[in-house]
């Protein structure tokens, strides 16, 4: 664009002060484009050449590209740093919540936990919305990686509970419903995702939950539900890894009807 072609004059201009806000402003153009390395670059670029107030700014926003692109193990080494260098209590509070998703995601099962342990709960609850979430999430799949089932099923309600992110909500009730059925809950599973189901969810969430709704049909004798639940599976998921296992219960099912 335009735009960013005139930032760029700004930002080789090395000897301009305004090259820093050039690089931080391209940082944003490449994350908004979903160049997460790119904007890692730019923000890294910005932060080394500008001052106190934008180098915490670009650093923040060095550490979601990183976070975003999955480089999860330099995230977090990046938002401790900000928690540390933070004069802000609440911004100090968001990078600790933002290292704690990283850190599971990079596999730090027992780190996160802790982590969000020592977390203030007033803090957590000052988060913003999608980040509160996030960090619930990782804190409840932490837990289940530790194979604590019991603290991990109470972690995904408390998430359910805080008016979670629409775009995280149904991946932490198919969690909780695994849980469920992991322990022969077969209702309580059926209760969770046939909501959800019925309210609509991504397309990969509503296979994994229809699927889960069938097998729970088939544990409770109700052959009917299991039809009705994986009886268009095949042509609604064509594609799906449990195309074969579901056409069997459904097969199951339709003899025994």
């Amino acid at each position: 664009t335009d735009a960013r072609a005139l930032l760029l004059q700004v930002a080789e201009a090395a000897e301009s002060r305004f090259a820093a806000y050039a690089m931080n402003h391209l940082g944003a153009i490449a994350q908004r484009a979903g160049d997460n390395a790119a904007a890692a670059q730019w923000f890294e670029q910005a932060a080394e050449a500008g001052g106190e107030a934008l180098r915490l700014e670009a650093s923040v926003g060095r550490a979601r590209a990183l976070l975003a692109e999955g480089r999860n193990d330099e995230a977090g080494a990046a938002f401790d740093e900000i928690a540390t260098a933070a004069d802000d209590a609440a911004q100090a509070t968001t990078a600790r919540a933002s290292a704690i998703v990283a850190l599971s995601r990079a596999g730090g099962h027992e780190e996160a936990v802790r982590r969000f342990d020592e977390l203030d709960r007033r803090g957590v609850a000052r988060l913003e919305p999608k980040l509160r979430s996030s960090v619930r999430y990782e804190h409840a799949w932490s837990l289940r990686q530790l194979g604590r089932a019991g603290d991990a099923a109470d972690a995904y309600r408390a998430l359910l509970a805080d008016a979670p992110d629409p775009a995280l909500a149904p991946y932490a009730t198919l969690d909780l419903a695994s849980i469920h059925r992991e322990a022969g809950q077969w209702q309580e599973a059926t209760n969770l995702l046939a909501p959800m189901v019925d309210a609509g969810a991504p397309a990969d969430a509503l296979e994994r939950a229809r699927y889960q709704l069938g097998a729970c049909a088939l544990q409770l004798g109700d052959h009917e539900a299991v039809v009705r639940w994986l009886g268009g599976f095949h042509r609604d998921f064509e594609q799906s890894d449990l195309a074969a296992s579901a056409d069997l219960l459904c097969a199951e099912a339709l003899m025994k009807l």
